[in-house]
């Protein structure tokens, strides 16, 4: 029987990380002329990015850390939870009582299934014990154990009961306090553990604390009564060893609670008698308890009997007054746990962070994660080294960065010298921020932070040496300070006595953060759209990118300042500048694929190197030629070289002549159907893969107050990327986006290129009458920022598509974005011969140069080109036709437009778009290495500055004094600079001395400047800095005119004595800085 080969390829399209359909992730409108984000669904089948990572991403609505709700915006990190309530959303590896994974909950011995109602947060429901758990037999059964699903730092616990009170006409009952209970915690240690047991699948659980119903505390509206515990750590955690621990609380993973005592039927005694029995049935069957018979003895003794004995057997006389009681009702309302906030460092994995080590990450030769799971009975191996060497180092990103301000750290104990603990407690905190380039391809890389991140050590020297006390529970407090990296190490404090030791590791099982308010930044990531009108994706792109669109607020959180409880409100984003809602796009116009090989045995698939893939293919080919052709190979061994040319098994068996000699199949080895059949399976997986993408574009801002921009992404293209970065500088608030549009339009132009060019001081003075000579067009390389300079901007286009209708006639109107004011100088049109995408000679027909009147018109004055209003940091402008009807073939239209202007930043790049008169809509031009002319050799609309510029701060201009008398006139200093080179928002300070040096006055809050003329463009969103601690929201510019007063006051606001006073100008960028010093006089 022929074998048949799996070898299967399967074509996966995975669009990022985390297996996202982009399908899933946005919508068209009917019309199919805008995309639209609008629904929490698709909000929820975006991704979080790791801003760092690409290869890190997880979906929105499976990371923990967003509220989706008519929108999408982070979550508030607490500083204190009750941390029972969210029990049953956490899951972890239960390696004591069942050796699988186990979720989080609460459990009960009697009336289990109302255990939960302990933790809803609803005093309304209880746990109370079955009705047939109700007597002392039972009583050993009222027991509730609540599992927290992962291990958190506890400060107290508070159990909540009813008061007691019997309700009456017709009122609720709501129940008695329990009478006497115990309560107990545990880490999740086996019970023996520390005694040598490893097969025990008991957990280990420590007593807290007794009480009884006197021990209850009423609520200020005596409603409710309660019991509250306070815990100290379950494990060692005396550094000083003083005999008391040196941290508040514990780390705990499961709480108990027995009952240890009830009054049961006969809480309390209402009477015997007639009158006592009224009383009795008036009661709810809840509160009706036991009925106690008795019998009258001949001495006139009661002894009590049984209701059968009483009525059936008992005469008149010998039946004793029956006595009637109310019963306890015992019931638990709520078990509070109260713990430090929510855990930040919890699985970093589930929300696009990781953990690794030197030599392996999660579940690849590594137990990094371990430290982070939740439990106790998983733990990071931290084996012994110098604090120096980056051995034996546990690297963790928390996938974005959070304001914290505590952790804490839990050690499984082991036998051995250090029992479990580190040696030397080495743990590092660290904001993200760059001292020196990494490039984190992938977890792997993570060995890059130790040296290219800051970090800040956070353990105190008198908690570091650990090699006496062993504590293996601690917790180390701090200023709340923006984390984004966690970095920990088992040092070795003796300097190299125990460096590489392996016998003794410390076992961290446990590592937690705590803060308070909302992540610093995070960012979204739709999958990648495909644009076209079809999903075949070698498809002509018949759509381009107009206008993006959104719908923002900020989220501001306060807390009431009686009750503690937390409130968000919306509101206007221009009303909190420390906040910003950031969105980008890019686009792509190929796909590439990548393949994965597997083999299979027995249903488990490994994965294999292309040759081992490719060798298992051949097997598996020369079996299913041989059974397929019935040969006969019996003859053919292993060992022999059958034909005698020096060389075995050189030629298989497949019909061919594979060595050349001129015999098929005469030399391989015995093959015998049903026999020899290959023991695996190869498995191709072809997966899609986007490439060829465009840089981010810089991030979307509001056009004339307006939520709306043009699209300066190139296009058309095939695939469109939309990320968002909410971002806040405040805790307590942070960025809501609720939606996104971007418009679809036809694009005006079936291709398009833009390129830039420098005039010479000749071909500055050549007039657009003339001839173009391709020696007055320089590329923009090594140009001056210090004085304006004149500039070439051609943009080649080719004809619409005709079938089109409504973008038959092309278009006549153009925008450039010069970033700076810029002076239009003239404009010529005419055609350009192409071959591909290489233009090869253009003509000029006609320009546009300005009159005296300031109009432009043509060489004739018959036609005129009209200027419109638009930002100082544009030009636009309309032609007297279209410059691209009608156009077909190798020809295409183009135009040469010459301006003015300063370029102060590094890198500017001069976008340009174009519509039709009368439509909203713009085309970007694509500017990407393309060739809009053979006059000009830039490939690029993108400028370099000259390196010999000097440094970033230029032009400073002021008058030299102030005279602060209320007259209006000098009562402020005014100063304005340029500010070059900056790639991106650095801080500006300005501090004011006396001329002792004393600091007078420091500005550096965001009112005290005023940037005039910013440069926005920015591709290095992902690398800004996070972290400035909290604080006032302070200036920050890039490169261009910016400008600031002072009033002459100090800091404290009084106005500064006489005198001559020195100002000093800083900027802190890029690892460069930039001071400016001026003198100025206050004179009044």
């Amino acid at each position: 029987m022929r074998k048949r080969v799996i070898a299967t390829a399967v074509l996966a399209a995975s669009l990022v990380a985390g297996g996202l359909q982009a399908q899933d992730a946005y919508r068209l409108t009917r019309s199919g002329s805008a995309i639209v984000i609008d629904r929490d669904d698709l909000w929820s089948h975006w991704a979080l990015q790791n801003n760092r990572v690409i290869s890190l991403a997880t979906r929105l609505d499976s990371a923990s850390i967003f509220t989706i709700d008519q929108g999408v915006r982070t979550r508030y990190m607490r500083s204190q939870i009750n941390a029972a309530l969210d029990a049953g959303e956490f899951t972890y590896f239960d390696a004591v009582r069942t050796g699988r994974d186990a979720t989080g909950g609460m459990t009960a011995q009697s009336n289990s299934s109302r255990a939960r109602r302990v933790a809803d947060a609803d005093l309304s429901t209880y746990w109370e014990p079955s009705r047939a758990d109700f007597n002392s037999d039972g009583l050993r059964d009222w027991e509730i154990e609540i599992d927290l699903g992962r291990l958190v730092h506890v400060d107290s616990v508070t159990l909540v009961f009813p008061p007691g009170v019997i309700g009456v006409d017709g009122e609720e009952d709501a129940g008695d306090p329990i009478k006497n209970f115990a309560l107990f915690a545990g880490t999740g240690e086996r019970s023996g553990g520390r005694q040598g047991q490893t097969d025990s699948k008991i957990l280990q659980f420590d007593f807290i604390a007794r009480a009884t119903d006197a021990d209850l505390v009423a609520t200020d509206d005596d409603e409710y009564l309660t019991y509250t515990a306070s815990l100290i750590p379950l494990d060692d955690a005396d550094f000083d060893e003083d005999g008391a621990p040196d941290m508040s609380g514990s780390m705990v993973h499961y709480f108990r609670i027995k009952v240890t005592g009830s009054a049961l039927g006969r809480k309390t005694f209402i009477g015997d008698g007639e009158e006592a029995r009224l009383e009795y049935e008036g009661l709810s069957s809840t509160r009706q308890g036991d009925r106690v018979y008795q019998r009258v003895t001949a001495g006139g003794l009661l002894t009590p009997v049984s209701q059968e004995i009483y009525e059936s057997v008992l005469n008149a006389e010998e039946q004793g007054p029956i006595r009637y009681y109310i019963p306890e009702v015992p019931r638990l309302l709520e078990f509070q746990v109260w713990g430090k906030g929510d855990n930040i460092a919890h699985s970093p994995e589930l929300r696009a962070g990781a953990s690794f080590e030197q030599g392996g990450w999660c579940g690849l030769g590594s137990t990094a994660c371990n430290a982070t799971d939740g439990a106790l009975q998983t733990w990071w191996t931290a084996n012994v080294w110098s604090q120096f060497v980056n051995r034996g180092t546990l690297w963790i990103d928390l996938g974005a960065t959070f304001w914290v301000d505590r952790t804490a750290m839990i050690l499984k104990w082991t036998s051995g010298r250090t029992k479990g603990s580190f040696m030397g407690n080495g743990f590092w905190l660290s904001d993200g921020s760059l001292v020196s380039p990494i490039n984190l391809q992938g977890v792997e890389d993570f060995g890059q932070l130790e040296t290219g991140v800051q970090w800040d050590n956070i353990i105190p020297k008198v908690k570091f040496d650990n090699l006496d006390q062993k504590v293996r529970m601690f917790e180390e407090s701090f200023p709340l300070r923006k984390v984004r990296y966690v970095m920990a190490r088992n040092v070795d404090p003796t300097g190299g006595e125990w460096e590489g030791a392996y016998v003794d590791p410390g076992n961290l099982s446990e590592l937690v953060l705590y803060g308070e308010g909302y992540p610093v930044s995070v960012f979204l990531n739709s999958p990648p759209i495909l644009l076209n009108d079809t999903d075949d994706l070698s498809a002509v792109q018949q759509t381009t990118l107009s206008k993006i669109s959104w719908v923002g607020e900020a989220v501001i959180t306060t807390r009431d300042p009686l009750t503690g409880e937390l409130t968000e409100t919306l509101e206007s984003l221009v009303d909190h500048p420390e906040v910003s809602l950031e969105i980008q796009t890019r686009t792509s116009q190929t796909t590439d694929t990548s393949y994965t090989y597997y083999a299979t045995a027995g249903g488990i698939a490994k994965e294999v190197s292309q040759q081992e893939y490719d060798d298992l293919i051949q097997k598996w080919a020369i079996y299913n030629y041989v059974v397929d052709n019935n040969l006969d190979t019996a003859h053919h061994r292993k060992s022999k070289d059958e034909d005698g040319d020096g060389q075995k098994h050189e030629d298989w068996f497949d019909g061919i002549d594979n060595d050349g000699d001129g015999l098929i199949d005469e030399d391989w080895t015995r093959v015998r159907p049903g026999r020899d059949v290959p023991k695996e399976e190869a498995t191709l997986e072809a997966v899609l893969e986007f490439s060829g993408w465009s840089s981010w574009s810089a991030a979307y801002k509001p056009t004339d107050g307006v939520n709306e921009a043009l699209v300066t992404s190139p296009s058309p293209r095939k695939f469109l990327q939309i990320r968002v970065n909410l971002r806040s500088d405040d805790p307590h608030k942070t960025a809501k986006i609720s939606e996104i549009r971007v418009e679809l339009v036809r694009p005006l132009s079936q291709a398009m290129a833009g390129e830039l060019a420098v005039l010479t001081e000749i071909g500055a003075l050549r007039d657009l009458s003339e001839a173009p000579i391709r020696d007055d067009y320089l590329p923009p390389i090594d140009v001056s920022p210090l004085t304006p300079q004149t500039f070439s901007y051609f943009i080649r286009a080719a004809g619409p598509d005709p079938t089109q209708f409504q973008v038959r006639n092309g278009f006549n109107e153009i925008l450039i974005r010069t970033r700076e004011p810029a002076e239009l100088l003239g404009v010529r049109t005419g055609t350009v011969d192409v071959d591909g995408t290489q233009a090869m000679a253009t003509t000029f027909t006609e320009n546009y140069l300005a009159g005296p009147d300031g109009v432009f018109r043509s060489a004739d004055g018959t036609d005129s080109l009209t200027v419109l209003p638009a930002g100082e940091d544009s030009l636009l402008f309309r032609l007297p036709q279209s410059l691209n009807r009608g156009l077909t073939g190798d020809t295409q239209g183009i135009v040469e437009i010459r301006f003015r202007a300063p370029t102060y930043r590094e890198g500017t790049e001069f976008e340009s778009f174009v519509r039709t008169t009368g439509d909203d809509f713009f085309q970007r031009v694509d500017i990407d290495n393309r060739d809009a002319s053979e006059l000009v050799e830039s490939n690029s609309a993108l400028v370099r500055l000259d390196n010999n510029s000097g440094g970033l701060i230029h032009d400073v201009e002021m008058i030299p004094y102030v005279t602060p008398n209320g007259d209006l006139h000098n009562d402020e200093l005014v100063v304005a600079f340029t500010l070059l080179r900056v790639l991106n928002d650095v801080p500006i300070e300005v501090t004011v001395f006396d001329l002792n040096g004393r600091q007078v006055r420091r500005m550096e809050d965001l009112e005290d400047f005023v940037e005039i003329a910013p440069v926005d463009d920015t591709d290095v969103v992902e690398e800004a800095d996070e972290g400035a601690d909290a604080g006032p929201v302070l200036f920050t510019g890039t490169s261009g005119r910016v400008e600031f007063t002072w009033d002459a006051r100090d800091d404290e606001g009084n106005l500064v004595a006489p005198g001559i006073y020195v100002m000093r100008i800083r900027i802190d960028a890029d690892k460069e800085y930039g001071d400016a010093l001026r003198t100025v006089s206050v004179v009044y």
